[in-house]
């Protein structure tokens, strides 16, 4: 039975619903209390007798009209500022939940990648019928096609984009080295000699160490933006 790499548990805080509403709340309470306050002035200074005698006025209407579109004015400017608040953070949270989604993708392959060059290397230390049966070569051409066809351009970092080529790369090669060895040893019925053996170990803990620096690369990069691992 195939060894299985622990998935990646990645969260990230979702907007709330309330919050919307919760932010529009606060903006009527605060006119709300600036009507409030703004009363108790007037009734403090002129006063309201002097306040009445000025709505009775002919010029009153005009004055009002003339505020009443000017709150008016102020209000659909607030609103529209609000909204465009509102949908720059929803984007910003959008594109940093899939950044972290496509991460987490590629923190699953740099860890099958690991994973398949440590079970040739298991093979090699302890050759055994079960060790060698481990090793899957169709897994790993699966995992390099992958990553092949994988847009680089689309990949949220510069530098993991980079360890998904060199993975590719790196399981292509041992898929060839490893088909090599198989084919040769069926044909002529001898088994691989040491130095065969002891370079394709070398390769194997080489492409090991580049495995796990991707993975941990992707990690990094994925905390960065507020991703969780469990």
């Amino acid at each position: 039975a195939r060894r299985t790499c622990k998935e990646p548990f990645v969260s990230h805080v979702d907007k709330r619903p309330g919050e919307e509403r919760g932010a529009a709340a606060d903006s009527i309470g605060m006119v709300a209390l600036m009507l409030l306050f703004g009363g108790i002035v007037l009734a403090i200074y002129p006063g309201w007798a002097t306040v009445g005698t000025w709505f009775e006025s002919a010029n009153a209407a005009a004055w009002v009209q003339a505020i009443g579109s000017v709150v008016a004015i102020a209000a659909t400017a607030g609103v529209a500022n609000y909204q465009a608040s509102q949908a720059r953070k929803l984007a910003e949270h959008q594109r940093i939940a899939s950044e972290i989604q496509k991460l987490s993708l590629l923190v699953g392959l740099f860890a099958r990648t690991h994973g398949l060059a440590k079970d040739v290397v298991t093979a090699i230390n302890d050759p055994t019928a079960y060790n060698f049966s481990v090793i899957d070569p169709e897994l790993m051409q699966d995992t390099a096609d992958t990553m092949r066809s994988l847009p680089l351009f689309e990949i949220p970092s510069g530098l993991v984009a980079l360890d998904v080529r060199a993975c590719a790369s790196h399981l292509e090669k041992l898929i060839d080295y490893w088909n090599q060895i198989t084919s040769e040893s069926r044909e002529t019925g001898v088994p691989p000699t040491a130095e065969t053996i002891a370079n394709l170990s070398v390769y194997c803990e080489e492409m090991m160490k580049v495995s796990h620096a991707a993975l941990t690369e992707a990690k990094q990069k994925i905390s960065a933006r507020g991703g969780k691992w469990s």
